[in-house]
């Protein structure tokens, strides 16, 4: 954008990756002189889309001219960017199932890529600007794990894998600008052809990245450590996110023996830092369950010499999941459990505890609509706090307000309402679902036909 004036463009497309970036879309839009409101703003056209608007897009309704819904590739390869005038433009939006339009349309249904390969998804631009200093492809959409909190394992269902062929082109694309490769996906070490896809990489790239791991594909597969041990990776990150007792419920399904046993291949191969994940507020969590998290950093001190690293978030209830319906965990619960978190005295484990008023943020804007969206305008343009033009509260405990969010939310992902009600139920049970297979897996609702 350097030596351009961004309100000069006639259309201008912002990817929202999460909740929190409703406010800096704001402040973006204030920087830029660019009017916030879409009713009083005649030029430029303003569109949004990423994975923030398809959990939930009613806080941009009042700014955004066009909010699209689902995946880049199968949007975009509509005749109807070519430029035409807004009102021209709106109308044709308005006829696919895909776009709301507000004023004209507003219910849309995620557009999703079926094939991956398809795809050309890779860091296209090398630049000394990016935040990343790497060559990024995206390998693999969706999760087939389905843990019941996250909007990836059930809002970009089904899982997806981009074919190790069609990778060769991608990783062959990045080999002359950078000499190091990350791989972009959510549960990235379950691709089928994962050995094959880092053996050639590591022809042509001295360091790897990876965005996510999983401990059962690790465990399974100590091929996996040594190229990533030759290829620059220090750390092995996990996810536990509670302990033993609650792990079926959120659909982990690993047990602290698993840990163990990946604690041992760490030292045998020779890692030394270690980085997990955990998470407080669930629904019907006690103290005692958070107890099991500090007796697992114990056991895991014990076992392992090398450092120990461990982030700690607070629970956001998502549309799209088993747990949207769930209430935010109040302040007093949270101290409470912070406080047990913060008694933990263990040499080498290091803990990043999360902000209460930062997940408080985060979970108004995961369930906000229209109102908290002009709540969110009045603080950005003119410093008036949130509580005076909402009711936080409302957003985050009343059941029967949260209830008619979720009857009324204007996305349709394609998972049927009786699979998340049925997942809800596992949730509560403790009872594990089987990992997705769309080959022959019909639970969700969206696979009708084998999905690549």
């Amino acid at each position: 954008m350097k030596g351009e004036n961004p309100s000069d463009f006639p259309i201008i497309f912002f990817s929202i990756p999460f909740e929190p970036d409703y406010e800096r879309v704001l402040l973006i839009l204030k920087k830029w002189k660019i009017e916030p409101l879409r009713e009083k703003r005649t030029y430029p056209v303003i569109v949004a889309g990423g994975a923030a608007t398809i959990l939930n897009p009613r806080p941009l309704l009042p700014f955004f001219d066009a909010i699209l819904i689902g995946e880049a590739e199968e949007i975009f390869k509509n005749a109807i960017w070519v430029y035409k005038e807004k009102e021209q433009l709106l109308k044709l939006l308005a006829q696919k199932e895909w776009a709301i339009v507000p004023l004209q349309k507003e219910k849309a249904t995620r557009a999703y890529l079926q094939d991956l390969s398809k795809t050309k998804a890779y860091s296209a631009i090398a630049s000394e600007h990016s935040l990343f200093k790497m060559h990024l492809i995206e390998i693999q959409r969706g999760c087939p794990r389905k843990c019941r909190f996250c909007l990836l394992g059930h809002a970009y269902l089904p899982p997806r894998f981009v074919p190790f062929d069609t990778l060769k082109d991608l990783i062959n694309a990045g080999k002359k600008s950078f000499n190091s490769i990350g791989f972009v996906g959510s549960a990235i070490l379950s691709h089928p052809e994962i050995m094959d896809i880092l053996n050639f990489a590591a022809r042509y790239f001295e360091r790897f990245s990876f965005s996510s791991m999983g401990l059962s594909e690790l465990v399974k597969n100590p091929a996996l450590f040594k190229i990533m041990k030759q290829k620059g990776v220090k750390t092995i990150t996990i996810a536990p996110e509670t302990g033993k007792s609650l792990r079926k419920s959120i659909n982990k399904d690993y047990d602290d023996a698993e840990i163990l046993e990946l604690l041992h291949i760490m030292e045998k191969e020779r890692f030394m830092s270690l980085k997990l994940y955990f998470m407080i507020g669930l629904p019907g969590e006690t103290p005692e369950n958070v107890f099991e998290i500090a007796e697992l950093l114990n056991t895991i001190q014990k076992n392992f010499k090398g450092s120990i690293r461990v982030t700690v978030s607070i629970f956001i209830p998502k549309f799209h999941t088993p747990l949207q319906d769930a209430i935010f965990s109040d302040k007093k619960d949270i101290k409470e459990k912070l406080k047990i978190l913060r008694s933990i005295k263990l040499k080498r484990v290091h803990i990043n505890l999360p902000s209460f008023h930062h997940a408080k943020i985060e979970a108004l804007s995961a369930r906000g609509d229209e109102h908290f969206g002009l709540a969110l305008y009045k603080k950005v343009f003119f410093g008036e706090p949130l509580k005076r033009n909402i009711i936080p509260e409302k957003y985050l405990y009343n059941k029967d307000f949260i209830e008619k969010l979720i009857k009324t939310h204007p996305v349709k992902t394609g998972t049927t309402e009786t699979f998340i009600k049925r997942e809800k139920q596992k949730y509560l049970n403790g009872r594990l679902t089987p990992i997705c297979q769309p080959d022959f897996c019909r639970l969700c609702g969206i696979c009708k036909t084998p999905v690549r």
